[in-house]
């Protein structure tokens, strides 16, 4: 399976950081073996605790489609899409993973062999790294998934 790093910004009031989900076009089954988040470069960190949550969704987001880096520059470009700068949160379902972090730290997961997040060849299902409430605030993201 090939791997890609979807690279993601949040830049306006909205729980998004950004998806991975599949395309009509190209239905088959991908996972997620890795994510990470933080805040952005420009943004002053205080002294709270935010919950970062990673979760499933089963309708397309919409924002700014993110061309996801090949790990393996042998490989053909990603067929999942990605999107950042989200402006419709999509349609959310299950959450698979939530961790309360630092403000002033930034967080990895790292889903070992065998423990990776899987989803099955759906139209449009797909994963969403977000923040538990809307927020403001500026942050970075990345999700690493194989397909």
């Amino acid at each position: 399976m090939a791997k890609y790093i979807a690279d993601l910004d949040r830049t306006g009031n909205i729980k998004g950081v950004g998806t991975v989900s599949q395309p009509a076009s190209a239905l088959h089954r991908f996972r997620v073996y890795e994510a990470f988040v933080g805040l952005g470069v420009a943004v002053v960190p205080t002294d709270v605790v935010r919950e970062w949550q990673i979760i499933t969704i089963t309708a397309a987001a919409t924002g700014t489609t993110v061309t996801s880096a090949k790990v393996d520059p042998a490989d053909g470009a990603a067929t999942m899409i990605a999107l950042d700068v989200i402006t419709a949160e999509g349609t959310e379902s299950t959450i698979l993973s939530t961790r309360a972090v630092h403000e002033r730290a930034s967080y990895t997961w790292v889903f070992y062999p065998g423990t990776e997040l899987v989803f099955p060849v759906t139209n449009l299902i797909g994963c969403k790294l977000m923040q538990s409430a809307s927020s403001a605030t500026v942050a970075k993201g990345n999700i690493l998934f194989d397909e």
